[in-house]
């Protein structure tokens, strides 16, 4: 089997490279709304291996430190995992991604050395004082908010004149009744939404609505077809008060502190490392 590529004199076989590509397609795959098309198959390949070279890194930089785990708590760890899961389940999955039992514990050894070298550097210390949170707030409050909830009807045709006729219609009825009859005569398909969030719905839609509120019917023409909105009812998103959102507030800014962190190390890795591409055609494939 060819070679991929060599890290600090480590090499990335064909191999070891489809055997983390099945992890990774595994987590995607667990997202019941992923398609895995042609198009995002070459991104995910070579995301991967991206991020194997990083791991590659991250452990050759641990192992200079001696850094090491206990195969005691490896050990508590794979039970942990065990013991969270149905027994046929995690095997029918490690058969998925082609591990077995033993690589599974290598693995898991691997994420606890990766995890203790990025504790070095400090990560679980990170916090924010009072201060710092309230500046955070107090900075970007206009954009902490609840989502704005619109109850709607998305109606669908591909006729441009009936379109017309049924938006011009719709601007003289505001009862759910005399819409459901109206759409109901026309022979239209549609929907009602209730509630939903502003960000479920085409930015054009929301866009237009904000820019004049008192439209409530707009239409949006695209290759699919012609698409009219009937909002019937709009609620503006909640402002939480900073005594509310404190705690998440406080959450999210250390998780992306722990991230920045992580991605400043991983790129003074990467600068110093060498790597040599050599057949990288299976990102292709």
């Amino acid at each position: 089997m060819a070679n991929i590529a060599i890290v600090n004199g480590e090499t990335i076989s064909t191999e070891k490279f489809e055997k983390f590509l099945k992890r990774i397609l595994f987590e995607f795959q667990e997202d019941e709304n992923f398609e895995l098309t042609k198009e995002n198959k070459k991104f995910i390949k070579t995301e991967a291996l991206h991020t194997l070279i990083e791991r590659i890194l991250i452990l050759q930089e641990a192992n200079k430190k001696n850094i090491s785990i206990n195969e005691k708590e490896v050990l508590e760890k794979l039970e942990e995992i065990k013991s969270s899961v149905d027994e046929e389940d995690l095997k029918e999955d490690l058969k998925k991604i082609g591990l077995s039992e033993t690589e599974l514990f290598e693995e898991i050894k691997n994420e606890e050395i990766m995890n203790k070298f990025f504790n070095e550097y400090g990560i679980n210390n990170i916090s924010f004082t009072e201060e710092e949170l309230k500046n955070f707030y107090e900075s970007n409050k206009e954009f902490i908010k609840e989502p704005d909830l619109l109850s709607l009807y998305e109606i669908y045709t591909e006729n441009e004149a009936k379109a017309d006729l049924l938006l011009n219609d719709l601007n003289n009825l505001n009862l759910i009744d005399e819409i459901e009859k109206k759409l109901k005569e026309e022979n239209v398909d549609y929907f009602y939404h209730n509630e939903i969030p502003d960000y479920k719905l085409p930015p054009e839609v929301i866009e237009e609505f904000k820019e004049n509120p008192e439209q409530k019917n707009i239409i949006l023409r695209s290759e699919m077809g012609i698409f009219i909105y009937k909002i019937i009812e709009f609620k503006a998103g909640k402002r939480p008060e900073y005594s509310e959102i404190k705690r998440e507030l406080a959450e999210f800014l250390v998780s992306e502190a722990i991230k920045e962190t992580k991605e400043h190390i991983i790129q003074q890795l990467l600068d110093k490392a060498e790597i040599k591409y050599l057949d990288t055609s299976i990102l292709e494939e």
